[in-house]
C-alpha cells in the first residue's frame, strides 16, 4: 500500500467506525432492548485493574446477569500453578501535572466514573 492508499483506508475505516457509532445510540435512545450494550455502557467507566474494586465490581455485575456465574476468590500471595497472586491496588487519583503553571490534566477523580454501578 501507498501512504495516500492507507490514509484512504483510514479514513473509510473511521466513518464507518462513527457511523456504527451513530447507529448504536439511535438504538439506545429508541430502548430497544439490546442487553449487550447496556453492559458495556454500564461496565466501560469502572476502572479495572488486575486485582481491586474495580474488577470484584465487574465479576458481581456479571453475577447479576448469570446467576450461575462463580466468582472464586484467592489470597494475595497464594501461589497459583506458577503465578503468584499479587497484592490488591486501588487507585485513589492520578493526574498529569504541568511543571511550570502547576496545572493538572486527566486528572482521574475528574475522569473516572466508576463509582455508578453500586453492585
Amino acid at each position: 500500500l501507498t501512504s495516500t492508499n492507507s490514509s484512504i483506508g483510514l479514513i473509510y475505516a473511521l466513518k464507518k467506525i462513527f457511523k456504527n457509532r451513530i447507529f448504536i445510540e439511535y438504538l439506545m435512545k429508541k430502548k430497544q432492548n439490546f442487553p449487550m450494550l447496556k453492559w458495556a455502557k454500564e461496565l466501560f467507566p469502572l476502572c479495572r485493574s488486575l486485582t481491586g474494586e474495580g474488577t470484584r465490581k465487574t465479576l458481581r455485575y456479571f453475577k447479576s446477569i448469570n446467576k450461575e456465574f462463580k466468582i472464586i476468590t484467592f489470597k494475595s500471595g497464594k501461589k497459583v500453578f506458577d503465578w503468584t497472586i499479587p497484592l490488591e491496588w486501588n487507585i485513589k487519583n492520578a493526574f498529569i501535572q504541568h511543571i511550570k503553571s502547576g496545572k493538572k490534566f486527566a486528572e482521574f477523580k475528574k475522569n473516572s466514573q466508576g463509582d455508578k454501578i453500586k453492585k
